[in-house]
């Protein structure tokens, strides 16, 4: 009994000192008797440490210093802006309702939708005006995606990066007039960092073994490099958010309607740069693809992130983490001459039923 004891009180400092979460006996017991449940746990050494909040998630893959290895296989789930369909932005106002989108539309039987369609809302232009975008500052329909990615091979890729920079640099060196035109013409002053957007990107903390930056009001982001054939988004869910408190799910092909409803094609501008600019433009990104390849180089805000599992390729489940208080930003912080207007998010916890266990994601968790 004693040897027992002391094991079991080893295994409690063994807890608090790896994750600074001061358990008690019972609350060890209940983990490992399986009362916890698996779902929310992250298994090192035999021992599973409840993983809840951004804050659990970032310490699990730093302090603790078990970060996923290359090749493990993630399944993620996010939380972002629904402002575009397909060629289509939403935008905050339109001339007129196309026919055959009204057509779809009352094929739905939406109230929502049909109420759009009966009593448009008209501006000081007479155009109709969006009542769930009614600014280029607010996205009022968002959607949750769980897609399949690979979390691993940064240190790989920060290896190309530098090699990358070099071949640039090699580049300048041999095309001094070329590029000295191109960084006026752009209005830049460092050819090689501006290839990775180095100077525009400084903010954050960069953290050894972590594929991602810590910011100063403690939350931060989780990169991802993974090979084209392996991202998949395997589905999408979409919220209509009447205020930071009221969150109601609707289906995809009610959000999709009135993406058209009220998409319009964005005109682009006429691309003004010169053949010099073009060519060295095609030059920066034929050296990048060399070394890179055919993958996407994707960032998530912890904050959105609700779902993160990690298994191995035989299927071996290593880490899950559901964070049913994901908030998400739905009127984005406006710069205004007099002043600026702060950004809004969802509340914590407002979105829990859809994103716990119970809820619309929960397939995912097991």
């Amino acid at each position: 009994m004693k040897n027992e004891s002391i094991k079991e009180l080893n295994e409690i400092l063994f807890l608090m000192e790896r994750m600074d979460k001061h358990y008690t006996i019972q609350e060890v017991n209940n983990i490992r008797e399986g009362k916890v449940d698996r779902s929310e746990t992250l298994e090192i050494d035999n021992l599973n440490y409840n993983l809840k909040t951004p804050e659990d998630l970032y310490q699990a893959l730093t302090k603790i210093g078990v970060p996923p290895q290359k090749g493990w296989f993630v399944t993620l789930g996010y939380i972002e802006s629904f402002d575009k369909l397909g060629d289509k932005n939403i935008s905050s106002s339109i001339e007129s309702f196309n026919d055959d989108d009204i057509q779809n539309a009352r094929q739905l039987n939406d109230p929502r939708l049909n109420n759009l369609i009966d009593n448009p809302q008209k501006n000081k232009k007479g155009f109709m005006t969006n009542p769930y975008k009614p600014d280029s500052y607010t996205n009022y329909i968002v959607r949750a995606k769980v897609m399949q990615l690979v979390y691993g091979g940064m240190e790989d890729y920060a290896k190309q990066k530098e090699d990358v920079k070099k071949e640039i640099e090699q580049y300048q060196n041999s095309n001094k007039e070329k590029v000295q035109h191109y960084l006026m013409a752009k209005g830049l002053t460092d050819f090689v960092g501006q290839s990775y957007d180095d100077a525009r990107n400084q903010s954050g903390e960069n953290i050894n073994g972590f594929s991602g930056k810590k910011y100063d009001d403690g939350s931060y982001n989780i990169s991802f490099r993974t090979p084209k054939t392996q991202y998949k988004v395997l589905e999408y869910k979409y919220f209509l958010i009447k205020d930071a408190n009221t969150i109601e799910e609707i289906s995809k092909e009610t959000a999709e309607t009135y993406a058209k409803m009220y998409g319009v094609v964005q005109q682009h501008k006429v691309n003004k740069d010169d053949d010099i600019v073009k060519e060295v433009d095609q030059a920066i990104k034929e050296i990048k693809k060399r070394y890179h390849g055919e993958s996407v180089f994707t960032t998530y805000k912890s904050d959105s992130i609700f779902l993160l599992k990690f298994a191995t390729q035989d299927g071996h489940k290593k880490l899950i983490y559901n964070n049913e208080n994901a908030i998400v930003k739905f009127i984005k912080e406006r710069k205004k001459t007099s002043g600026n207007e702060p950004a809004v998010y969802t509340s914590k916890g407002a979105m829990s039923k859809y994103l716990g266990k119970d809820g619309s994601f929960s397939k995912y968790l097991k």
